[in-house]
């Protein structure tokens, strides 16, 4: 079952199924990462005075290697932080699997986690050639006092997802253990927010 952030249930909606075949079928392992490196949230500032409201935009970066993404919900100073296992963490992307492979997997699913309604967009980007792996931004409401639909309001914000040809998707980027990452986070910052967020949630495969 695949849905989006526009998708409301209605009752007529079709659900797709597959038969499970554990021959067939492997687990996707999860990925993370915090833009704020464990800080778990983050203070943005307003914007200099005499700014026009939509020049107000707060940028925060972070740099990492694709194999810290495995290492769950853990600081990134842990030094046994990529050791980690499924067994005793469902965060864990278990690394391990990924070396025994060669070294090499997809992504399957990249969601930003941002907080409204000040969210602007986040980037994941392949710092070693520069291409943009995957650009989240938010769906703004259109109606003024309707739930879910507020005029302006940030109301979701869809994830990136591959997948193959007959899904209609396109395919999974390819990464190395070693592959240089860098995340942009973006806030408008015309007055200031506490408590924000940039964490990327995704999952992986072989």
């Amino acid at each position: 079952l695949v849905c989006d952030a526009h998708s409301r249930p209605r009752p007529r909606d079709t659900v797709y199924f597959e038969e499970y075949e554990p021959r067939k079928v492997r687990n996707a392992f999860r990925l993370y990462w915090q833009t704020e490196e464990w800080s778990g949230e983050y203070d943005v500032p307003q914007c200099a005075a005499g700014t026009p409201p939509q020049q107000c935009v707060h940028t925060l970066t972070s740099r990492l290697r694709a194999a810290d993404l495995f290492g769950g919900l853990s600081s990134p100073l842990d030094p046994r932080r990529l050791n980690c296992s499924l067994v005793t963490d469902v965060w864990c992307g278990q690394i391990s699997d990924v070396e025994a492979a060669g070294g090499r997997f997809k992504l399957l699913y990249m969601a930003f986690h941002q907080h409204s309604p000040a969210v602007l967009s986040g980037e994941l980007i392949n710092a070693d050639t520069g291409a943009l792996i995957c650009r989240s931004v938010p769906l703004y409401g259109a109606t003024v006092g309707a739930p879910l639909d507020e005029k302006s309001y940030a109301y979701g914000i869809p994830p990136c997802v591959w997948g193959g040809a007959d899904e209609g998707l396109p395919p999974p980027p390819l990464l190395s253990l070693e592959t240089n990452l860098l995340v942009i986070a973006k806030y408008n910052s015309s007055v200031p927010h506490t408590g924000v967020m940039a964490m990327w949630q995704g999952r992986g495969g072989i």
